[in-house]
């Protein structure tokens, strides 16, 4: 069983309307051709778009469904089967994120979410970055000071 492919279910005049964006919203106008399915005019939710129950849950994962598993802690890794995909749940901070991937890639799993992965180490880099040259500053004014008061002498 495959998952069907859907077609983007866009709001009525979407294209006509910047503000209005490419999320859906039902339409409700008496004389709208959207709500009374006309051919043409674009498609609209329904249930037989729903993918089939066997593999709902499942996510695509390089051309394989795999069965995510939400991580938020170190321990709930070591539970996670081998043919599961990891995805780090979003309540975890920065210094977890990286330590549950670098334990998942040890351990041979796939992390879903790997873009989220690379984003909070790009937040860190820069963190770090900026507490640096705060520590360089206070150097600086310290032999500024000891200058000062051997001029003074």
């Amino acid at each position: 069983m495959i998952k069907k492919r859907k077609p983007k279910f866009r709001t009525q005049d979407y294209f006509r309307f910047k503000r209005l964006g490419k999320r859906w919203r039902r339409p409700k106008g008496l004389q709208s051709k959207l709500r009374i399915r006309k051919g043409g005019s674009g498609s609209k939710p329904s249930v037989g778009y729903s993918s089939p129950k066997a593999i709902k849950t499942f996510v695509r994962y390089k051309n394989e469904f795999l069965l995510p598993v939400r991580v938020s802690s170190l321990n709930e890794l070591n539970d996670v089967k081998k043919d599961a995909v990891v995805v780090i749940s979003s309540k975890v901070g920065l210094k977890k994120i990286k330590q549950i991937s670098d334990a998942a890639e040890k351990m041979g799993l796939k992390v879903f979410n790997k873009k989220r992965v690379k984003k909070s180490a790009r937040k860190a880099a820069e963190k770090a970055k900026k507490e640096k040259p705060k520590e360089k500053k206070e150097h600086v004014e310290a032999k500024e000071h000891e200058t000062k008061k051997e001029k003074s002498e």
